[in-house]
Order: C-alpha cells, then sequence, then structure tokens
C-alpha cells in the first residue's frame, strides 16, 4: 500500500488514505485462505501449489474489488516471488461480525446480507 500512496496512484485515488491502511492492517478484512482438503473421494485434485480462497459474505463489491483487482495484483507484481500459489476462488462465503469502524462504502447493504443468510 504504501507504494500506491507514495506513487499517488490512480488506482488508490477514490479512497481515503487512512481506511485502507486500517483495511490493510486488519486481518478481518481479508479472505479466510486454506490448503485444499486431500480426500479419496474429491472429485477434484489440488495440488500442493493452490489454496482455496473464501469471500465473506458482507463485504462490498469495492472492498472486493479493492483487496483483489488493486491490493492483491500490486503485492504479486512487488514480490514477483517464484513461490507463489495459485488461488482458487470458493463459492462459499464465510460469515464473520463486521470490524467494528468499519468504512459504509466497504459493506453489503443490509438487505442483501440478510438475505444471504437466511
Amino acid at each position: 500500500l504504501s507504494d500506491l500512496v507514495n506513487e499517488k496512484s490512480r488506482l488508490i485515488s477514490n479512497y481515503d488514505v487512512n481506511e485502507l491502511e486500517q483495511i490493510v492492517q486488519d486481518r478481518r478484512y481479508h479472505s479466510p485462505e486454506r490448503s485444499p482438503e486431500r480426500s479419496p473421494n474429491s472429485s477434484f485434485e489440488h495440488s500442493s501449489n493452490e489454496i482455496i480462497v473464501y469471500d465473506l459474505s458482507w463485504r462490498s463489491e469495492k472492498l472486493k474489488n479493492l483487496l483483489r483487482d488493486i491490493l492483491d495484483k500490486h503485492g504479486f507484481e512487488v514480490r514477483k516471488s517464484s513461490h507463489k500459489r495459485r488461488r482458487i476462488l470458493s463459492e462459499e462465503e464465510e460469515r464473520t461480525e463486521v470490524p467494528k469502524e468499519t468504512p459504509a462504502w466497504s459493506i453489503v447493504q443490509a438487505s442483501k446480507l440478510i438475505r444471504a443468510w437466511r
């Protein structure tokens, strides 16, 4: 994030820097990631270079875009590590509590959230 802030990147120009720092530093905003379970009954074979990424049901599309399409991509470009694990986005959502003082733009509208949890 500091690279993007220092460069005054247009990718984050529509965001409040203090809110971005809060989101980046607080693990509760980020998707849970788990190594795939190996099961003899599994119809899909996972390799050890893969990781399953779960979405959080309360996150808005704007927050998902920020984390996946801006910050994650920038982080991968900066690191250029050969040890990257392929990320598989799960259709399942994790239900977690919304962190206190979460910016309003980063939360799904309450009516959508209630429907999703039924």
